[in-house]
């Protein structure tokens, strides 16, 4: 879409120990690089998914645990945080974009992800990785019910959550809360938000 700018809208997906970035670590990233014309994955880019040892293993909320379900042991065998930041960068290195282009961030929730990201990669590699104009299909979603209230409109729905957007639009979520099926989720709903008209 000519609106990225040449820019690579990327759906971005983490699975975390808890929900502070400053307290807790991410235990699994997906980036999924999408086709600017069909918001799938894009043929030409392999997606980066990486489980990750987490730097602080004692501050793992075992509410979180259970909702990603990955099992702490195996986790602590897993590459370490600065093993998968410098194996981002490689992967970063074979997008071939036009100088000055990055990754635009898509996400269910893009608030949680960005800070937990840019926690883990430090601000500066953050910003050169990724743009600041990314996508968010929680805040997407809500902004168009909110556009329908405003009008007059019947609620195109009332739940924005990821599962509960996959539901209205009948997409299989199977795996959620797995980074990669969370990505392949995401962009999606994306997709269907944008082909979305408000009816009375």
């Amino acid at each position: 879409m000519i609106n990225f700018n040449e820019n690579l809208l990327t759906a971005m997906d983490l699975e975390t120990t808890g929900l502070d970035p400053l307290h807790h670590d991410i235990v699994q990233i997906c980036l999924l690089p999408l086709c600017p014309y069909t918001l799938e994955p894009h043929p030409k880019y392999r997606p980066f998914y990486q489980n990750v040892r987490p730097r602080r293993p004692e501050n793992a909320d075992p509410q979180a645990m259970a909702i990603n379900g990955l099992d702490m042991e195996d986790l602590m065998v897993c590459p370490t945080a600065e093993q998968v930041e410098d194996a981002i960068v490689e992967w970063r290195a074979t997008i071939d974009l036009p100088v000055g282009k990055r990754l635009i961030p898509l996400a269910q929730n893009s608030s949680f992800d960005v800070s937990f990201m840019q926690q883990f990669l430090g601000g500066d590699l953050y910003g050169q990785i990724f743009s600041r104009r990314g996508r968010d299909t929680m805040y997407f979603s809500a902004a168009l019910a909110d556009r329908a209230s405003y009008l007059g409109f019947a609620l195109p729905f009332s739940d924005f959550g990821l599962k509960g957007l996959c539901k209205h639009f009948g997409i299989n979520i199977d795996g959620h809360h797995d980074a990669m099926a969370d990505c392949i989720a995401t962009a999606q709903v994306y997709r269907e938000l944008l082909r979305m008209e408000l009816m009375e």
